[in-house]
């Protein structure tokens, strides 16, 4: 898989932003920001209109599942909004409720270092939660600091 260039990483989250402010409203972006206490601007989207305009689709849906997930990765990483993370997370969480790819773990796993207020925990936790769900030997050791298999089984 050829990885994408910084400057396609850009073009997408552009596209992703622009997308979102088009049904944004910045005084509710304010509000939403203040009442959950973040220091990451938010765009003020309504989450049943952000989840219709996550499955709508973005430009870089076309490509292969790793590089979709690297898009991501890129924008939860370095989106100064608040409403592109959880774009993510509303990308994800109905995949994962159907099948967890290997490949999401090592990625997301780090996500939890840019989440500020208790929404954006809340949305991750139960992406963690299916993961562990289904790969648990390989994230158990992560939330405890270390694995030891049931005693009698």
């Amino acid at each position: 898989m050829r990885s994408l260039s910084r400057i396609e990483l850009q073009e997408y989250h552009r596209d992703v932003v622009d997308a979102l402010k088009t049904i944004g409203n910045p005084a509710y972006g304010k509000t939403i920001q203040q009442d959950r206490g973040s220091r990451i601007e938010h765009l003020g989207i309504s989450f049943p209109d952000l989840r219709q305009r996550v499955w709508k689709g973005f430009s870089f849906y076309q490509l292969s599942d790793e590089q979709v997930l690297e898009v991501w990765d890129h924008l939860w990483q370095a989106s100064p909004y608040g409403d592109v993370l959880f774009a993510a997370l509303d990308f994800f969480a109905p995949i994962i409720q159907r099948q967890v790819s290997p490949i999401l773990w090592p990625v997301v796993r780090h996500w939890s270092n840019r989440v500020d207020n208790w929404c954006h925990s809340d949305g991750l936790s139960a992406i963690y939660s299916w993961i562990l769900e289904t790969q648990f030997a390989q994230v158990y050791p992560h939330f405890s600091g270390t694995w030891h298999p049931p005693i009698g089984n």
